[in-house]
């Protein structure tokens, strides 16, 4: 893990995609018998610019990850899920960890 506790930022499945790849960590946990209780969704997948709140102009986030407004250093443009990482947006996305049984 690093050392932000973004392990499925940094390394997620991308043949399942961010929101598949939270889904299957929830299922493995349950199938270890550990519990999940509630996943904590960061700002790391929002809209953001380049430009920070002191006027700075950044850049690319994590340039090994696909570029896109969602990786990017800077300002929150929306408080809205880039489709990118969550295709169908926050409210769709099937929180795995208060689902009924696996995700």
């Amino acid at each position: 893990m690093d050392r932000h506790g973004a392990t499925y930022y940094y390394n997620y499945d991308t043949n399942l995609g961010y929101a598949g790849t939270l889904q299957a960590l929830v299922t493995h946990y349950r199938q270890e018998q550990i519990p999940v209780h509630c996943l904590q969704l960061e700002h790391w997948w929002y809209f953001k610019t380049f430009t920070d709140a002191g006027g700075a102009i950044g850049k690319t986030k994590q340039p090994g990850l696909p570029a896109g407004e969602w990786n990017r250093y800077g300002g929150l443009l929306e408080y809205r899920a880039h489709p990118f990482c969550f295709r169908t947006g926050w409210l769709n996305f099937k929180n795995p960890s208060t689902a009924a049984g696996d995700a």
